[in-house]
């Protein structure tokens, strides 16, 4: 088995649709089937029909991501893809402040860039609005969770990307799997009266780096879902504070290009840091190893010292022989370890 891969998750079970492939061909077709007639027609997003529609073609990826769950993960595997994703103790406490400040830190970013590339300083008209009417930031804030973060990251992290994991290192299935979630987009460019299509008018510059970012951001996605044990919930609460920072400061023209521009350096330094290949830290992990090794043969050699009704008297010399074989099985483990890395190097 190639080390560069990640180890397939023991609830995946085999079936026909199981290729990471059926997800994004069922999510994309579904979506599709209602979007792209929507666009071609020129309805009015704020018309019933519409909206109708849209929400239709919306729900392509979480149903693409619940079905294929129900069928090729078992019940076990069932159960866990919803512990992913309603589990807060998943996350680890620091991770909730990177999830939290990050994007507001890119947003930030990029506006010092602007104002010291003598860009100034942008208005803010929506801050300032969402601030004089803090009533306002609740309501808005839910529709923000459920029009994309909730129901996306059921299926984009929380199943294909698991299934990804087990054939592509974190960094090549985060690319891969940000190509499909940015051409999952496109139709709703072209959906008139949406919101998206406003925001990032066609063939501007910033709708351009809106596909170009989302490639980065997909590792960001990932470096997140994986240091906190594959947490569903991190993916989604990540997404809704990326879109809320985006909405809530309201970014527009040079600062959001420059807000992009740090998003690609973030991503570059958590890739540094963490590796590309499952984008976690694991320091010594002979250390880790030899640890357990330790506890092993102690369990298993005092159960013999009972058994032979030695231990008492004599702790000194069983413990002596006692580490003196641990010593031998630590040395042979540390100089295979050292030849499997010799071979990988040549």
């Amino acid at each position: 088995m190639d080390k560069t891969k990640q180890p397939q998750r023991q609830w995946f079970i085999t079936t026909k649709f199981s290729s990471p492939w059926a997800f994004f061909v069922l999510a994309l077709g579904w979506s599709w089937i209602f979007w792209i007639p929507l666009a071609l027609m020129g309805w009015e997003f704020s018309d019933s029909s519409a909206l109708v529609l849209f929400i239709l073609g919306g729900v392509g990826v979480p149903l693409a991501g619940i079905i294929l769950a129900y069928h090729t993960r078992g019940r076990e595997g069932w159960k866990e893809y919803w512990r992913c994703v309603v589990d807060f103790k998943r996350i680890k406490p620091h991770w909730y402040l990177v999830i939290f400040l990050l994007p507001a830190l890119w947003g930030g970013l990029g506006v010092l860039t602007g104002f010291l590339l003598g860009e100034g300083l942008p208005s803010l008209e929506g801050t300032r609005e969402f601030l004089s009417q803090p009533l306002a930031i609740l309501p808005f804030a839910f529709v923000v969770l459920i029009y994309g973060p909730l129901p996306e990251e059921l299926g984009w992290r929380g199943y294909a990307l698991g299934r990804l994991q087990a054939k592509y290192t974190a960094l090549s299935l985060s690319l891969i799997l940000g190509v499909f979630w940015a051409l999952w987009h496109v139709p709703q460019f072209f959906i008139t009266g949406l919101p998206i299509s406003d925001v990032f008018p066609v063939g501007t510059p910033i709708f351009w780096a809106y596909f170009v970012v989302l490639l980065p951001q997909s590792v960001l996605y990932t470096w997140i879902f994986n240091n906190n044990r594959q947490s569903t919930l991190a993916a989604i609460l990540f997404h809704f504070m990326t879109n809320f920072a985006g909405e809530f400061l309201d970014i527009e023209g040079p600062w959001r290009l420059y807000g992009s521009m740090w998003i690609v350096i973030i991503t570059v330094i958590a890739v540094a840091i963490w590796g590309p290949r499952r984008l976690i830290r694991t320091a010594r992990p002979q250390t880790e190893k030899i640890k357990l090794l330790i506890i092993e043969y102690e369990i298993c050699w005092r159960k013999q010292l009972k058994k032979m009704e030695l231990f008492e008297g004599c702790e000194d010399t069983h413990h002596h022989f006692f580490y003196s074989l641990l010593y031998a099985k630590i040395s042979a483990f540390l100089s295979t370890s050292r030849r499997r890395k010799e071979v990988m190097c040549h």
